[in-house]
């Protein structure tokens, strides 16, 4: 073999090392960052029909958002685009606040269900979250919400479900690499009343995310291709 072909099988050997270290990380950070407006923009599915986007705030990706909605006694039907978003950017502990807008007058209601996932990137762990709502009632007017968290899926893994409070409550769990988040809220102002839930925050305390981690059949591969690129370099050293 000359020498420029025992070269190029060397070169091939570290690129494959390295296109391995490069690529065996995960999780991998979102391609874009959360930005704040409306929650149309996130792409929620439903209703799309396609998956919704996927972006980063710190050490923290979102994604695979979802959206439903009912009205009654003549409400306007909650829409994505009547939802706005805005991004909590606190380092450590950073969230989403959702401004629902909802105003049901006497006989009327109005209801919205989002769901979406939190993983940490980079070795990060989410360790809880915060949350509380912003509403008004009168009359016989109220509110109503459920929140519900999984370790699994959407339905599988629930923890539990508890109603949001007016008042910023943190719940504290064993670190997860991911979250299902799944929040229902109602507005219905009764037989003689009005009730409004402007939105509601959720904040997600998370550690690390100071270390690549790679996937143990990546490392296998990995310490494979350096083992041959060693044996490569002792080979050549041996032909000199």
């Amino acid at each position: 073999m000359t020498s420029v072909a025992k070269c190029g099988r060397l070169s091939l050997t570290v690129l494959g090392a390295l296109t391995l270290l490069l690529t065996c990380q995960a999780p991998a950070l979102a391609d874009t960052t959360c930005g704040s407006g409306g929650y149309d923009s996130y792409a929620p599915a439903p209703p799309n029909t396609s998956p919704s986007i996927i972006c980063s705030l710190g050490n923290l990706v979102f994604g695979n958002f979802g959206f439903h909605s009912t009205a009654s006694g003549g409400a306007s039907l909650p829409t994505p685009g009547s939802v706005s978003v805005t991004t909590v950017n606190t380092p450590g502990d950073e969230g989403l606040s959702f401004n629902l807008g909802l105003t049901a007058a006497s006989d009327q209601s109005q209801e919205v269900i989002i769901q979406f996932e939190v993983s940490g990137a980079n070795g990060a762990l989410v360790e809880g979250l915060s949350t509380f709502f912003t509403g008004s009632e009168s009359g016989t007017g109220f509110n109503n919400s459920a929140f519900t968290f999984c370790t699994q899926s959407f339905s599988t893994g629930c923890d539990f479900t508890f109603v949001v409070p007016q008042n910023p409550v943190r719940f504290d769990i064993a670190p997860q690499n991911m979250l299902f988040i799944t929040a229902e809220f109602l507005a219905d102002g009764g037989t003689n009343g009005t009730a409004t839930t402007s939105g509601f925050t959720t904040q997600f305390p998370n550690l690390g995310g100071t270390t690549p981690v790679f996937e143990p059949g990546c490392l296998v591969l990995l310490c494979t291709g350096l083992l041959g690129m060693a044996g490569a370099l002792g080979k050549k050293k041996a032909l000199k």
